[in-house]
């Protein structure tokens, strides 16, 4: 439930419900403008794919506080001397914390900073593997919720007078929910440390988002001609 006072679901998931919730109009819209199509085939599967990704982004951040609550690594074994050190929460919906804060009611997984030579790395791996998926998660919903204001700008032109106040609601949700992913990749990228990775999805970023400010904004155009 996103009002209780848990750190999941968050922005996340409610990003991927809000882009869900655009495919499911768009779908509405094209099923009573088109009959069957292949528009309404791809805001079906649209409507799937955030549904699943809504669950898969409060997994990735469940999957972060669970790496960074595992023991500290250690050498030959034994535990490594470990210091705080004062960073921002890695939080996956866009909120910034201190280290000494907590998220939901959750006391915060402290960054740390390790003293003495090389460790095994498994903690540290695991961090690094959970906050590749809260990256991947948004990333890919801002791929749909791009997908979904393309298959809009498609419809707009064929839709009925009196559907197209639900098609805007459809384009509006969908670009809200394209800009919630875009900031939990902006709030998780950050803790990565493969160079190549970060450098791969700021270019892919960049690109998306210079998409959807075109179709959202040709989509608008068209929507407000009639409204």
């Amino acid at each position: 439930m996103v009002g209780a006072a848990t750190a999941t679901p968050g922005g996340g998931s409610v990003s991927a419900i809000g882009s869900a919730l655009g495919a499911a109009l768009g779908m509405m819209v094209s099923g009573l403008t088109l009959k069957k199509s292949a528009l309404s085939k791809q805001f079906r599967h649209n409507y799937q794919q955030m549904l699943g990704l809504a669950e898969a982004d409060s997994e990735a951040y469940e999957e972060v506080l669970r790496a960074y609550r595992l023991p500290p690594d250690v050498t030959s074994g034994r535990e490594k001397l470990i210091r705080p050190v004062r960073s921002p929460s890695p939080r996956g919906d866009g909120v910034l914390m201190s280290p000494d804060a907590t998220i939901r009611g959750t006391p915060h997984p402290k960054a740390s900073e390790s003293i003495g030579a090389t460790s095994n790395g498994v903690r540290t791996a695991k961090i690094q593997a959970a906050f590749l998926k809260a990256v991947k998660v948004p990333l890919n919903g801002m791929l749909i919720s791009l997908q979904n204001i393309m298959s809009l700008n498609m419809l707009v032109d064929k839709v009925r007078p009196n559907l197209m106040s639900d098609l805007a609601v459809a384009v509006l949700f969908s670009y809200a929910a394209f800009q919630g992913c875009l900031m939990n990749v902006r709030i998780n990228l950050p803790y990565i440390k493969d160079k190549s990775f970060k450098r791969q999805v700021n270019k892919s970023v960049m690109s998306l988002n210079r998409k959807m400010n075109k179709f959202y904004q040709k989509a608008q155009t068209k929507i407000h001609k009639i409204l």
